[in-house]
């Protein structure tokens, strides 16, 4: 059963897989996993793909009126499957973008100018912040001055 035109093997990154990959890998591990193929048919009731198998999650897959409504045992096992293909998966390079020494220097550049501003704009902050506090300590100091005049 299935797509003639597929090959046996899945592709190695997981997130390729077709619905017809993740039945296979399902049927392959159901009795060693305790689920039965009840549990595989909820899953492609819903075409799920490989990139959709390594996103489900226990709370999907046993919710109420959700699309698979799995009991807590076959979906514990089937989450089980899921979490050793993603320790599996190889993690993508990330990219990598190339530039000249004459961008690099004018990013450079840049990026002081911008912590220079951040500098001058930080400095004005404390002394506002100074001002504020003086301001605060003379109005505590008027503030006793008023209380110990009262208190005579």
């Amino acid at each position: 059963m299935g797509n003639p035109m597929m090959t046996d093997k899945a592709p190695i990154n997981v997130t390729e897989w077709s619905p017809e990959h993740v039945r296979k890998y399902l049927e392959k591990h159901m009795k060693s996993s305790h689920f039965k193929e009840d549990a595989i048919n909820k899953l492609l009731g819903q075409d799920v793909d490989g990139w959709l198998f390594l996103k489900l999650t226990e709370e999907k897959l046993t919710r109420k009126n959700g699309p698979y409504e799995l009991k807590p045992s076959p979906a514990e096992r089937i989450i089980e499957l899921v979490e050793r293909l993603k320790e599996k998966q190889e993690i993508p390079p990330a990219s990598v973008e190339v530039i000249t020494a004459t961008e690099f220097e004018k990013f450079c550049e840049n990026n002081k100018r911008q912590l220079e501003k951040l500098n001058k704009m930080m400095n004005i902050v404390i002394t506002d912040i100074d001002h504020l506090s003086s301001d605060v300590n003379t109005t505590k100091e008027d503030i006793r001055g008023i209380n110990g005049r009262l208190m005579i």
